[in-house]
């Protein structure tokens, strides 16, 4: 390895623990086991079966995060954003056009550095279930599951690029840790791994991101299912089901680039203090239900089924954040909202604020602000903390699916051959009442009403705008009315002809 990027290792190892990570090497494979034992016990005189099982269970990940560390060296990958005085295509790949055409220099190293640790394990999970089937009699069946889920390898991002010594903590309301303001103007929150060259010169890495296995807590789940079933000899059918779940996570993980799995975690104190989390994929509450008839008539040659199906899921987990990046560490949306008391409130500082051509006093939007937290249920029981990371949550969703089915039975040379004319309509509810069967949508499952405007001068006491909500319902999220049939609400039906042979 070059000697300039073992001496940055040195001094970077000096404020991170780079568990022997080494630039463009993978980390040292080792075998995982995967015992698992089930059981299933039946009690035939109470007609009930119990069933279950432990075990461990492993596999790869997305081996894009682990190829980072090939990819994303300081030295093989650069760009430029250049639009002004601009080039003709050149269609030789031999002959491509080079910083200096452009009048940059190319400096190597620089861009984004990706590490793998060297004693990094692959995902596994520690998995128990326990459920219980009982036929209570006249065709019905009820049963009853529980699934418990803790991560034993789980995959964690670092950016061990930022300098822990530049943080400070902020003044006034809601006080948290930040990088220095005054130093970020002039490339201070990165580690210094050249001192003695300028300032803005001393570190060329926009981040370098460190993926190893999480320390502390490991992330969770837990679901509880309840279901009861019937069918009738006239045709009838039943089903409804009732299930909740909860998963707490520590990263995501929802991206093939490692530098976004790091920037697309909402946080206080920056991303890299991060606990546990309620995850993006949290269940919630969801009840199902769907009942049918099928009739049958002309001996059997011809038959129609009815069926409508129902959900109510919980809306998404959100996050509550700020733009602005008061943190400093360059990620606009990611930092969580601290949500002031009645008396608090007053005593944050906020700044003239205008919005198609309005402009709103620091008075306005104190009220505004404080009128929209009463409005929130979720908000309004947070007062005096800082939202957590997915603690509210999108509304509660009603949908409602119906279906004709009609059958033609055709017996020919002793075979018979069904033709099908099928009619779905998706999210009946919406058909019925445009404002009914709604679903909604926040972007990276996060909202804004809050605005950080900078520190007033000379300060870390930071200012503030109010982000007034410009949807018809006055909330800081969307329906999703898109042509998509799902998570769609608008409702739409579809033709089905079908012949089965």
């Amino acid at each position: 390895m070059h000697l300039k990027k073992i001496l940055s290792f040195v001094i970077v190892s000096q404020f991170y623990d780079l568990k022997n990570a080494v630039s463009g090497k993978l980390f040292k494979p080792v075998w995982l086991l995967s015992p698992r034992i089930g059981f299933k016990y039946n009690m035939r005189d109470e007609n009930i079966t119990i069933r279950g099982g432990i075990g461990l269970f492993a596999g790869r990940m997305p081996l894009v995060w682990p190829g980072g560390a090939f990819q994303n060296t300081g030295v093989t990958i650069g760009g430029i954003d250049q639009q002004t005085a601009l080039k003709p295509f050149r269609a030789d790949v031999n002959n491509q056009y080079t910083a200096a055409d452009f009048g940059f220099t190319d400096p190597k190293p620089s861009g984004e550095l990706n590490l793998v640790a060297k004693d990094f394990k692959l995902p596994q999970v520690l998995r128990t279930s326990l459920a219980m089937d009982k036929r209570l009699g006249n065709g019905w069946t009820f049963s009853v599951e529980g699934v418990f889920t803790k991560n034993v390898n789980e995959v964690d991002w670092k950016n061990v690029n930022l300098n822990p010594t530049a943080q400070v903590v902020t003044t006034g309301v809601g006080a948290r840790t930040v990088f220095n303001p005054t130093l970020i103007a002039n490339n201070g929150l990165r580690i210094p791994l050249r001192p003695q060259l300028a300032q803005a010169l001393r570190n060329p890495y926009t981040s370098i991101i460190l993926i190893q296995n999480s320390d502390g807590k490991k992330g969770f789940s837990y679901n509880f299912t309840a279901t009861i079933d019937k069918a009738w000899r006239n045709g009838w059918s039943f089903n409804a089901n009732y299930a909740y779940g909860n998963s707490m996570v520590r990263n995501e993980a929802t991206s093939s680039i490692n530098s976004s799995n790091w920037n697309n975690m909402e946080a206080v104190n920056g991303r890299n203090n991060i606990g546990l989390t309620t995850s993006d994929f949290d269940l919630g509450h969801r009840i199902t239900t769907y009942v049918a008839r099928k009739i049958n008539y002309l001996n059997k040659r011809m038959a129609t089924t009815v069926s409508f199906d129902y959900t109510g899921q919980s809306g998404s987990p959100i996050s509550y954040t700020m733009t602005g990046n008061i943190n400093g560490d360059g990620n606009n949306f990611n930092d969580l909202m601290y949500v002031p008391t009645k008396a608090e409130v007053s005593q944050m500082v906020f700044v003239s604020n205008t919005i198609a051509g309005v402009t709103y006093t620091p008075a306005q939007q104190i009220a505004l602000f404080d009128a929209y937290i009463d409005n929130d249920r979720y908000l309004n029981r947070t007062r005096g903390r800082f939202a957590e990371r997915n603690g509210a949550r999108l509304p509660f969703s009603h949908l409602v699916n119906a279906k004709v089915q009609q059958d033609f039975n055709l017996r020919i040379s002793k075979k018979t051959y069904t033709f099908q004319v099928v009619y779905d309509i998706f999210n009946l509810t919406n058909m019925l009442n445009q404002k009914w069967g709604r679903q909604y949508f926040a972007n990276f499952d996060q909202v804004q009403v809050l605005q950080f405007a900078g520190f007033q001068t000379g300060t870390l006491t930071p200012t503030y705008r109010y982000i007034i909500p410009t949807t018809p319902y006055g909330k800081p999220y969307s329906i999703s009315d898109g042509l998509n049939t799902f998570n769609s609400s608008r409702w739409s039906s579809q033709l089905t002809l079908r012949f089965n042979f």
